[in-house]
């Protein structure tokens, strides 16, 4: 909280009215055993298969690749190295002849007379027509690697001869090659994400779901391939036979669609099915209706987010302090903390920065605001700096100090005071935050029109979350 003389009130509320049940009225106890745990299914990295084929040193020499009925974004290499040797020249000749005799790698090699060959080219003549060769000739290639999109049956082909016509060496031919390279592909690692614009919501509003991959894009900036071929709805309670149920099939008709937005009835997982860069893939995410005054912020939706601020907030009556909280993200496991109590924390301040080692991840962190404008703040709020006949006046919303948190942390910070919770999410602000006498005008308005408020209207249907009026 941050204490000025002069509070100014420059933010965009969303005022969310009535949130009635059109069934009837559901308990707290009954929504929450109704209620599945938030978060979304997450499986392990996929490590795509390598595939090989043994290219012989042979001039022009050909091997199939592996076949890709699906298009992927993928490494080729060649390992090991075939033996060239040269024999010398006949007596009298004055010809070019290599007096080359070691290992020649996947570039190839050049003859005396400027010529390339025994190099290796990669050839997948379908779709993309990819076609690459280990180059320049006659460089140190052992470390050779390409990266391209391959679909269809490829082909691995050794380079052509060096050459030998109307060349003279003593003995005959001129030049041999032996021994075998391993030519390698391999589809870049990628997994299937799934988004959605809502996971918590009230019963029948529409959701859509996106897919996409991580990474998304390859090194010419296309998307990486990705082919759905399922979209799956599972209710949380196979029981219910009520008759608004979800139904896919009336609103994902196109199986093969990149998203897909329908109306949820009742809770349950939608999950979809996808070849991601050639690697069958599965994502899941669930959803949870009835959620009360849904605000349309994913983190405010949460009841489990909802139950941390409430405990916030009580212990923050209780002990007559500014407390903190924070959530964390452990391999797909919400953990939420509330910050013990610290000597130094006021009504007007709190302190406390993650638990550390962190429980996973940070997702986001929360801290309580007692006072609003017109209550009467304790002198134990009182800035240093400020003159002892300063009337000392409550900040709506956030503070300096607030802003700047979430700046740092790059994480979003929810401030709850008496009527309001407050979202803000990091964005840069004017070189002078520190300065506890600065004005809003300081603060960029990009920020409040990305906060969002939860208000009891003193006569709606929408009960406030944390104490009766």
């Amino acid at each position: 909280m941050r204490v000025v003389q002069k509070p100014v009130y420059c933010a965009v509320a969303v005022w969310l009215m009535s949130c009635v049940d059109q069934t009837g009225p559901v308990s707290n106890s009954e929504r929450q055993k109704s209620m599945i745990p938030p978060g979304s299914i997450r499986s392990s990295v996929v490590v795509p298969d390598s595939f090989f084929a043994v290219l012989p040193a042979s001039p022009g020499a050909q091997v199939t690749m592996h076949t890709f009925s699906d298009p992927v974004y993928a490494d080729v290499w060649v390992t090991g190295a075939i033996t060239f040797s040269s024999n010398p020249a006949a007596p009298g000749y004055l010809g070019p002849i290599n007096t080359t005799n070691g290992p020649v790698y996947a570039g190839g090699t050049i003859d005396a007379g400027g010529g390339c060959g025994l190099y290796v080219n990669v050839y997948y003549p379908a779709t993309y027509g990819t076609n690459i060769t280990a180059s320049p000739c006659n460089s140190s290639s052992a470390s050779w690697r390409a990266t391209s999109l391959f679909q269809g049956t490829g082909y691995a082909t050794r380079g052509g001869a060096i050459l030998e016509a109307g060349r003279t060496c003593d003995p005959m031919p001129c030049h041999a090659q032996s021994d075998s390279q391993i030519v390698w592909i391999r589809p870049l690692a990628t997994q299937l994400v799934l988004t959605s614009t809502k996971r918590f919501i009230a019963r029948g509003s529409s959701v859509t779901f996106f897919v996409s991959a991580n990474p998304n894009l390859m090194a010419s900036g296309g998307g990486r391939p990705r082919r759905v071929t399922a979209w799956r709805w599972k209710r949380a309670d196979p029981s219910y036979l009520g008759a608004d149920t979800t139904h896919l099939q009336w609103y994902c008709s196109n199986q093969a669609a990149q998203q897909c937005s329908v109306p949820i009835y009742e809770n349950g997982t939608m999950t979809v099915d996808a070849i991601v860069n050639g690697v069958a893939q599965t994502r899941s995410i669930t959803v949870v209706v009835n959620v009360l005054c849904p605000s349309g912020d994913t983190i405010l939706d949460d009841p489990a987010t909802r139950a941390l601020l409430a405990n916030v907030w009580s212990q923050s009556q209780s002990s007559g302090t500014e407390r903190k909280g924070f959530a964390f993200d452990s391999a797909g496991t919400h953990i939420y903390r509330i910050k013990g109590q610290m000597f130094e924390n006021t009504p007007c301040a709190v302190f406390g920065s993650p638990p550390n080692p962190p429980p996973g991840d940070l997702l986001w962190s929360t801290h309580s605001h007692l006072y609003l404008p017109g209550d009467s703040v304790p002198e134990t709020c009182r800035p240093p700096n400020a003159p002892p006949d300063t009337k000392l006046r409550a900040e709506w919303g956030p503070s300096g100090n607030d802003w700047k948190t979430v700046w740092d942390q790059q994480k979003p910070d929810i401030i709850i005071d008496k009527y309001y919770l407050h979202i803000i999410y990091p964005y840069p602000v004017d070189s002078t935050r520190q300065d506890s006498t600065q004005d809003w005008q300081y603060y960029p308005k990009a920020g409040w029109e990305n906060s969002y408020f939860i208000w009891m209207p003193p006569e709606g249907a929408c009960r406030d979350l944390f104490h009766n009026p």
